[in-house]
């Protein structure tokens, strides 16, 4: 690693689309980088079977008890925590089923702290410490290279966990030792170097898919709706009686009599709607069925046939 040449990543390299950059006007600027980012979905769409592969792993060791970890540097660490954070109101998990590091500790979330990423020791150790061969790890890299990510996915390897990659080169030009590498290969950013751009655009959008895609098959979704969402404040509260009523056709007005009748549980609603049961038979329906609520409702149908 020490004796690497940076020169020679993609993530490095000079967009030509993009020279003379500080001659252009403001709507120029504009225009080129919107340019360069409407090439980042046809490179994601390209890794799709990378990414289920991803997502198959995470959804079977999650409902083995497992949990997910996201570890990246910089940007990429910061992409990472965001999509953890965000799993918990929106699906109802708990916050240490799915969870992120950034090198440099919670301080390199709003202060850059650019030497963090170099030590691979430290992600080596930070993993070590708080996963199980149950877990996957999922490390971020718009390099590939990123010492601490290299670190925290050889600390992963060796307890057995389950190990992902996402990079924004090449993968053939990487010396990776994981389960399933997602190569994005978006090419040269429009600042030269400034992954915070395309490559985080990418890595963002992969993420989204692939915790958006494990949770519904882990059964936190029913039909397109959130039905393990956290109802924390008015607009989720209106929200939470829209999904009953969207899941059932009932009117808002009964389905938030509903919702109060299964103290607030979307799915133990909407079981109790669609299957005709009580709250209790709801409920033994959505623990047998392990949360999935489609699942749910047919079993709890065929008990009162």
């Amino acid at each position: 690693m020490e004796n690497m040449d940076y020169a020679d990543l993609a993530t490095e390299e000079t967009n030509p689309r993009s020279r003379g950059l500080d001659r252009m006007s403001t709507v120029q600027i504009l225009e080129v980088m919107n340019e360069e980012d409407r090439r980042v979905p046809e490179v994601v769409a390209r890794a799709i079977p990378e990414i289920a592969k991803a997502v198959d792993m995470i959804v079977a060791r999650m409902a083995a008890g497992g949990r997910l970890l996201y570890v990246g540097a910089g940007t990429s660490g910061r992409l990472g925590i965001l999509d953890a954070v965000e799993c918990v109101p929106t699906f109802g998990v708990d916050p240490n089923q799915v969870s992120a590091m950034i090198a440099g500790g919670p301080g390199a979330v709003f202060h850059s702290v650019e030497a963090a990423e170099d030590d691979e020791s430290s992600g080596v150790r930070d993993v070590a410490e708080s996963i199980t061969e149950l877990d996957v790890v999922v490390g971020i890299s718009a390099s590939g290279v990123t010492p601490y990510v290299q670190g925290a996915l050889k600390a992963a390897k060796e307890v057995g966990a389950g190990t992902v990659a996402i990079v924004c080169n090449h993968a053939d030009k990487l010396d990776l030792d994981v389960d399933v590498v997602i190569s994005l290969p978006v090419g040269a950013e429009v600042l030269t170097g400034s992954t915070r751009l395309k490559a985080g655009t990418a890595q963002k959008l992969v993420l989204n898919m692939i915790s958006t895609a494990t949770m519904v098959k882990l059964g936190k979704v029913y039909d397109n709706l959130m039905v393990d969402m956290q109802a924390t404040n008015r607009k989720l509260e209106r929200r939470a009686v829209r999904i009953v009523s969207t899941a059932t056709g009932l009117d808002e007005e009964v389905s938030e009599d509903l919702l109060d009748k299964a103290g607030g549980n979307i799915k133990t609603a909407i079981v109790m709607a669609l299957a005709s049961v009580n709250r209790r038979e709801a409920e033994r329906a959505l623990e047998k069925a392990c949360g999935h609520t489609r699942n749910a409702v047919q079993a709890a149908i065929e008990r009162t046939r």
